[in-house]
This record gives structure tokens, C-alpha cells and sequence, in this order.
């Protein structure tokens, strides 16, 4: 592409720098200080963008310039970005908390605006941190953590509904104990067989108990974890399994 321009009163040289960087910037053509009133520059962006150009001329010794801005041939690209969890999948126990590392890549070298993140489906009184909590929008690849854990009030009484099962079976155990002297004050009037009958269906229906008790259910969610940048939104999926 030729930039031509027009001579000055009193400019004894010029200087055209290009750029893609900003005002100033020179990345695409810095020649030499000339008296030529053109350049033919090669190499040029042709995805749309910005390309700032300031021409420089020398007036009485000293170096004045003036910027201008053009937009290049062609079509800018379609910022986007993708995401990517791992691990993709945890088991563990209520009361812990787990962590995910979300990598966020842009597609075009930049993303469309300041990235920020959310996540869904979390069991309920869960909730989800991210560290960071945004990415700015020329921050390039990154990895968030994102930490999932229950609130305090949550996982206590989900322990409690989970261990009083063990403590209850444990008291019908000892209930034939507790009764014992009752049962020996009606085995005379009765006699020992029926005492015995008596205290081995309890044994059998608490040990029934005890073993529906030890046996904790598994239960999987689905995470989906939202990042929203500009208008783009992206999402990835991980399962938490708890017990």
C-alpha cells in the first residue's frame, strides 16, 4: 500500500512510522527520516484492526508530528474463548472441599471483555469460589481455581443425620440390658424361654438396623461452571460425588 502526502511550508524532511499498539507505535514500518512526499509499505494487517500512523516532519530543525488512524482490509476476527476443568470428576464426604482448575484460553489472542465466572447445580448450602475471581480481557491464557465446599451449618447437620444412625441402633442394643431385671422378675413368672425368644429377636432386628445404618448412599452432582465475557458465554461441566 503507497501513503502519499502533501509538501509543508518550511518542512525540509518527513518520517512515517505505522503501528497496531496505539498512537506512536511503529511495529509495522519505521524507515529512515526522507524528503519523498510517499511510502510504499508492505505487510500490512488484513483482519480489520487499527493501524496508527503518525507522520513526522522536520520544521526549523525541530520534529513535529501529527497522528491519524485507518482501519485495516478485511474483517476482524470473533473474540472467543473455551474452558477446560479438571479434575473432571471428585468423591469425597461432606464437611470437605474440593478444588477444580479451570484453564480459560482466548481464541484470538484476546477475549471479548473482562471474564468473570459463575457455577450451578452445587448441592444444597454448597457454594463455589473462584481465585481469581475475573480475567481481564488482554490477560491471555489463564488458570481459576475454582473451590466448591459446604457452609458449617450444612455439613453438621449432615453428619448428624449420618451418625445417629449408628447410635441409635446401639441402643437397641442395650435395651434388653437396661430391661434386665424386669425380664428376670417375669422369667419366674414366665420362664427363661420365653426371655431368651424375646432377647434374640431384638439382637436380630438390631443387627438389621445397624447394618442399614453403616450403609452411606452416594450421591452425584453435575457442576456447571459459567464464564460470561462481553456477550460471549462459555461453559464446562465436573461431577462431585458425595457420601
Amino acid at each position: 500500500m503507497t501513503f502519499t502526502w502533501s509538501a509543508g511550508t518550511g518542512i525540509s524532511k518527513y518520517s512515517l512510522w505505522l503501528g497496531t499498539t496505539g498512537p506512536g507505535s511503529n511495529n509495522l514500518y519505521l524507515p529512515s527520516e526522507t524528503t519523498a512526499l510517499s511510502a510504499t509499505v508492505s505487510g500490512l494487517p488484513t483482519d480489520g484492526s487499527t493501524i496508527y500512523a503518525r507522520m513526522w516532519s522536520l520544521i526549523s530543525g525541530a520534529w513535529q508530528w501529527t497522528d491519524y488512524t485507518y482501519s485495516a482490509a478485511g474483517t476482524a476476527p470473533l473474540l472467543s474463548f473455551k474452558l477446560d476443568a479438571s479434575p473432571s470428576s471428585q468423591t469425597g464426604s461432606v464437611g470437605e472441599s474440593f478444588s477444580y482448575v479451570i484453564t480459560v484460553a482466548p481464541t484470538s489472542g484476546a477475549y471479548p471483555g473482562v471474564v468473570q465466572f459463575a457455577a450451578t447445580g452445587l448441592p444444597n448450602g454448597w457454594s463455589a469460589t473462584f481465585s481469581p475471581a475475573s480475567i481481564a480481557a488482554n490477560a491471555g491464557q489463564q488458570k481459576v481455581t475454582m473451590k466448591v465446599s459446604a457452609a458449617a451449618t450444612t455439613a453438621a447437620k449432615r453428619l448428624l443425620r449420618t451418625d445417629d444412625r449408628p447410635v441409635a441402633a446401639l441402643t437397641l442394643l442395650l435395651l434388653p440390658f437396661a430391661g434386665a431385671g424386669k425380664l428376670r422378675r417375669e422369667q419366674r413368672r414366665r420362664g427363661s424361654r420365653l426371655w431368651l425368644l424375646s432377647a434374640a429377636l431384638l439382637l436380630i432386628a438390631t443387627t438389621a438396623t445397624m447394618g442399614c445404618g453403616s450403609a452411606f448412599q452416594m450421591t452425584k452432582y453435575t457442576i456447571t461452571v459459567n464464564a460470561t465475557s462481553g456477550s460471549m458465554q462459555q461453559s464446562t461441566t465436573v461431577d462431585l460425588n458425595l457420601h
